[in-house]
């Protein structure tokens, strides 16, 4: 946990960022909103919560899913 106090710190401090899975309604504070239980239930792989920063309420995102298949296309 020390080696993550620095981007930690700026997160909070920003109030960016998306929450992937958040475990704890505590969680919410690093992006500056309050979460409720409700938010920690049910979360469905590639979603996430964030914050719009003209309301500063809490919305889902969906994350792209991205593959990669190994093949190098640069010939």
């Amino acid at each position: 946990m020390t080696g993550a106090m620095g981007w930690l710190s700026a997160l909070k401090r920003h109030r960016k960022g998306v929450l992937l899975g958040p475990q704890s309604i505590l969680e919410g504070d690093f992006v500056g909103a309050r979460l409720a239980h409700a938010h920690l239930r049910g979360r469905r792989p590639g979603r996430g919560l964030t914050v719009d920063p003209r309301s500063g309420e809490l919305i889902n995102v969906q994350i792209p899913e991205t593959v990669l298949d190994g093949t190098d296309r640069a010939a």
